[in-house]
Formats: structure tokens, C-alpha cells, sequence
């Protein structure tokens, strides 16, 4: 297989629809049949393995699970309760009894708007309506990696190996849980996608959302700048006249961002109300990456070596990227580590941070297509650790899990 590189001929004709070549027409059924199947193989495989592993943990411990809604509570913990309070009373900025200076401001408005018209269409509870979204949006995201590694030259195997390690990931049970973290691969592969194929506006919109998913969203501006100037020679790129349409995803994509601050600011007093309430109530505070890297490392408590330990695991994945001359996702990926690694103070959550940076897992795939046995080993581990995590979030071990 040749290596990874632009692909300008992946862009679909503006008439693709309405007048497809005999060729076309003829290949458009397998394609979609060779994407389809194993899509939603790995999405109906990992999900169900992991509730397993969940339900299992709880019966072991003299729990029961024998109900739809014993299910919806094991995939609704931990940050799951900040959404659903939102879902349920909206933003407020009053402080968490049980955890002074927390307010529900530190969680981004994109996906608890999702999970509050889900509930409405259906009549159904707030965290039974989380759940449906976030497995919706996964399954949704897992088509869009396959594609986007399809439109980067890799074979239908390869390209479905990226999917099983994303899948398989650790701590990739979240992607089922009331968390935003699906939605957020979703619209990152949808704006790289669309960006990729020149369609400017549905990048643009795409990013705008995700800025406004995570905060780290808005880092999505690097791929974009970057894809600018490997696009055209830079003086080329930086002639907007010429073509201004390309500016339109690095335009919007901190449009997100901005509107939950100014919603903030109206709310609050305070535009920057969600970077308030991490201080305050969950002690982050920005730092030198190097210095919070070697303060974790050097942490008496172990999850803290642990949780920065594997988010550095995946950032030697992400250096794959370059190997394959994926040079904008590589400079996504960077960003995203520079930044979680400057507001992690001790380490917390950097794994389920890490996991969404999903070329990272493209990258890796190119790396194992040719080494099946190399392939089976990495996933196998992938999976031992994520089903060793899923055990400590069924027994709220929160500390390890998250």
C-alpha cells in the first residue's frame, strides 16, 4: 500500500447525486456495504462487551442488573450528573454542595441541548435520552473515521482496524455513557471530513459546534491552518481574496466557544465562568505543560503517574501521524496534549481526554495493516484495559475510571 497522502480526487463532484457516472453507480452499493457491516459489527460488539463486563462487575459484587433502567444508571455516573442537572434545571451558577466552587458552568452546552430535545421527541427520561444520544453519535463518528480513513488511501481493512481501536480503546466506554466525548469525535470527524472535500460551510458549522462541545474544540483551528498551508504555497494561502471560501472553517470554528462566553457573561457576570469554576472547584489551573507533566509523574498518588503516564503513551501513537505525512492531524493532536497537559494539574481524566483525538488511531492502524499478529496483541491490550476500567467505573472507583 502506498503511504498516506493528500487526496484531492476524493472529493465528491458536485453532480455525484443527480448524474453518477456507469462506473460510479455500479460501486456505490459495495462501498456502502463494505463500510456499513463492519461499522456496525465493531459498534454492536464493543458496546455489548462492555455492558457485559459492567453487568458482570455489578452481579459479582451482589448487585443486580435485570432492567433497562439498571442499565441507563450504570452508564450514567461521575460527570454524567452535571449534564443531567443541566438537562433537567439548565445553568446555574450555584456553587455544588458536596464540592465547593463547582458549578455546572464547567460543562459545555452542546451536548445537554442534544440529550433536552431527545427527551421532548420521546417522552423518555433525561439520562435514558443521554444514553440514546451518545451511542447514537458514536455509531454515527465511527462511520465518518471509516470514511475519512478511506479518503486518505487506506484499504477498507485498514480503515476498519482504526475503528476497532477506537472502539476498543481504553476508558472508550464513555463513548456510551452520558458524556459529551461521542458527540465530539462525531463533529471533529465531520469538520476534518468536510474540510478535506472543500465543503467550507459544513466544516465551518461542524467546528463551530465542537467548540462548543469541549473546550478543546476550538483547537480544531489548527488542523485547519495547517491544512491551508499544505493545500497552497504560502503565499498563496494567505491571499484570502483569491479564495476566501477556505477561511470559513477557521473563521467559525471558535464561534462555539465565543457564544458560551457571551451566554456566560449574561448568565453570570463572568464570560469565562467555566475556567472560573475549574479552579475553584476542581483546582485546574494553567501551567507550563513540561511542569504538570513531571508534577504528575512525580505525584504520590499513582492515578495521577498513571493518567499522565498514558495520555504521553498516546501522544508517541500520535507521532504515527508524521511517519504517514498526516501532518495536519498531527498538528491537531499536538495542540489538543498541549493543552490538556497545561490544565491538568495531577493528571485527572487525561485518558478519556486523549482517546477522542481519534486520527491517532488512523495512524496507528497504517502502522499494524501489514503486522496482523502485532494488530490482535494491541487491540487485545486495548480491550484488557478498557474492560479493567469499565470494572472500576461499575464499582465507582471513579479516582482510576476517569
Amino acid at each position: 500500500m502506498a503511504a498516506v497522502t493528500r487526496y484531492e480526487s476524493s472529493v465528491i463532484p458536485a453532480d455525484f447525486m443527480t448524474n453518477p457516472t456507469p462506473a460510479v453507480r455500479e460501486s456505490v452499493a459495495p462501498r456502502q456495504f463494505h463500510s456499513t457491516v463492519p461499522v456496525v459489527a465493531v459498534f454492536i460488539v464493543s458496546r455489548l462487551l462492555l455492558v457485559g463486563v459492567g453487568a458482570s462487575t455489578l452481579v459479582w459484587n451482589g448487585g443486580h442488573f435485570d432492567s433497562f433502567g439498571e442499565l441507563v444508571s450504570l452508564l450514567a455516573r461521575y460527570d454524567a450528573y452535571w449534564y443531567l442537572g443541566i438537562v433537567e434545571h439548565g445553568y446555574s451558577a450555584i456553587e455544588s454542595p458536596d464540592q465547593l466552587g463547582a458549578s455546572n458552568f464547567a460543562f459545555f452546552p452542546v451536548f445537554p441541548l442534544a440529550v433536552v430535545a431527545t427527551k421532548a421527541v420521546l417522552g423518555i427520561s433525561g439520562a435514558a435520552a443521554g444514553v440514546l444520544v451518545a451511542n447514537l453519535a458514536f455509531l454515527a463518528a465511527l462511520f465518518l473515521v471509516f470514511r475519512y480513513a478511506m479518503c486518505l488511501g487506506l484499504s477498507p481493512a485498514t480503515a476498519t482496524l482504526a475503528i476497532v481501536l477506537l472502539a476498543a480503546a481504553p476508558q472508550s466506554f464513555v463513548f456510551s455513557a452520558v458524556y459529551s466525548e461521542s458527540l465530539f469525535v462525531l463533529l471533529l470527524a465531520a469538520a476534518m471530513l468536510a474540510l478535506r472535500q472543500k465543503w467550507s460551510w459544513t466544516s465551518g458549522v461542524a467546528a463551530a459546534l465542537l467548540s462548543a462541545v469541549r473546550p478543546n474544540g476550538f483547537m480544531f483551528l489548527f488542523f485547519a491552518i495547517t491544512h491551508l498551508f499544505c493545500s497552497d504555497r504560502w503565499y498563496d494561502a494567505l491571499a484570502g481574496w483569491r479564495r476566501p471560501e477556505r477561511f470559513i472553517p477557521i473563521v467559525m470554528a471558535p464561534l462555539g466557544l465565543f457564544a458560551f462566553w457571551w451566554f456566560s457573561y449574561l448568565s453570570t457576570g463572568d464570560a469565562f465562568a467555566s475556567m472560573t469554576t475549574n479552579r475553584e472547584g476542581w483546582y485546574k489551573t494553567l501551567d507550563w505543560p513540561w511542569s504538570n507533566i513531571i508534577l504528575a509523574l512525580t505525584h504520590p498518588e499513582h492515578h495521577s503517574r498513571y493518567f499522565m503516564a498514558a495520555s504521553l503513551v498516546f501522544f508517541g501513537f500520535s507521532l504515527l501521524l508524521l511517519k504517514y505525512r498526516c501532518v495536519e492531524e498531527f498538528c491537531f493532536c499536538l495542540a489538543s496534549f498541549l493543552l490538556f497537559w497545561s490544565s491538568a494539574t495531577i493528571g485527572i481524566s487525561l485518558v478519556r481526554f486523549s482517546i477522542t483525538l481519534w486520527p491517532i488511531y488512523i495512524g496507528l492502524a497504517r502502522a499494524l495493516e501489514t503486522r496482523p499478529g502485532m494488530a490482535a496483541g494491541v487491540t487485545g491490550g486495548f480491550a484488557s484495559w478498557n474492560a479493567y476500567l469499565m470494572t472500576q467505573w461499575a464499582l465507582g472507583a471513579g479516582n482510576i475510571a476517569l
